[in-house]
């Protein structure tokens, strides 16, 4: 079976989006019949949980990519959503008992952890660096408020602040880091980060010089800058680097510029002298 929505393939994302819509309902439920019904939620987070995890390991065998390689499910990928979903199942379990107390009787305390995992499943597919943050952030939110669920503990108080700080502090290093990865790399694809890492050519974007074409004037008439061309150099040149010195007067003034004769292209950068 195909599902598509707005040109993508939503199959890979099929366990994400029951997972999601899943906690939404349990939610709604909390909502309109109070704290009573916490082990209700609990229980049915739990099979969600478990239903989440069916459908993951019923999805086509191979690799499957969505919305333009940042969604990515393979093997590896399957391995650790199921370790994920287990996990998060029995936090769940673990959790019933003290649940159990009337003075923390918390519905959403389930709903956070599904809503977690939901981005640890997101984190685990991520093709790219905005798709990872997306998940990082989906689960670490709702970790903040699992760790400060216990309002009346002043330790738990403390855990959620400290906790929410810290995520804070490296969420924006995180962020710094993918904008230089980016800018350094011209892509936020992981596969195309590695292509480009793998070539040695990482930075070639920054502070390049402007390139005309040979023989192209630079600057307009009478303004000290000459016609431009490199003799010896016909055609598709050497990678090897020329360097000549273009000298020009006019009105008094001496320009100096540094040619450097690359393929058809030609490099400028010079001073003015008195």
């Amino acid at each position: 079976m195909s599902f598509e929505s707005a040109g993508y393939q939503l199959q890979p994302v099929l366990p994400e989006l029951v997972l999601a819509v899943g906690a939404m309902a349990l939610l709604m439920i909390g909502a309109y019949r109070g704290e009573g019904t916490t082990r209700l939620v609990t229980t049915l987070a739990v099979c969600l949980l478990v239903l989440t995890g069916v459908l993951e390991l019923l999805l086509p065998a191979g690799k499957l990519v969505t919305f333009g390689g940042s969604f990515i499910v393979d093997d590896f990928a399957r391995f650790l959503k199921i370790l994920a979903l287990i996990g998060s199942a029995a936090t769940l379990i673990l959790s019933t008992e003290f649940l159990s107390d009337p003075s923390r009787r918390i519905f959403e305390y389930a709903i956070l952890v599904l809503l977690s995992t939901l981005g640890m499943m997101v984190l685990i597919s991520a093709g790219d660096l905005i798709m990872l943050y997306l998940g990082l952030e989906l689960m670490s939110l709702a970790l903040y408020v699992v760790a400060a669920s216990n309002r009346d503990n002043a330790k738990s108080t403390e855990a959620g602040l400290k906790y929410f700080v810290l995520g804070a502090l490296s969420s924006g290093m995180l962020l710094y880091g993918a904008s230089l990865i980016y800018g350094f790399t011209g892509t936020a694809s992981v596969q195309g980060i590695a292509a480009v890492a793998k070539t040695g050519r990482v930075g070639d974007r920054i502070g390049t010089h402007h390139r005309r074409p040979r023989n192209q004037r630079v600057g307009a008439p009478g303004d000290g800058v000459v016609d431009v061309d490199v003799p010896g150099r016909p055609g598709a040149a050497a990678a090897a680097l020329d360097r000549h010195v273009a000298r020009a007067q006019c009105g008094g003034q001496l320009r100096t510029g540094l040619i450097a004769a690359r393929g058809s292209d030609v490099e400028i950068g010079g001073i003015d002298q008195p």
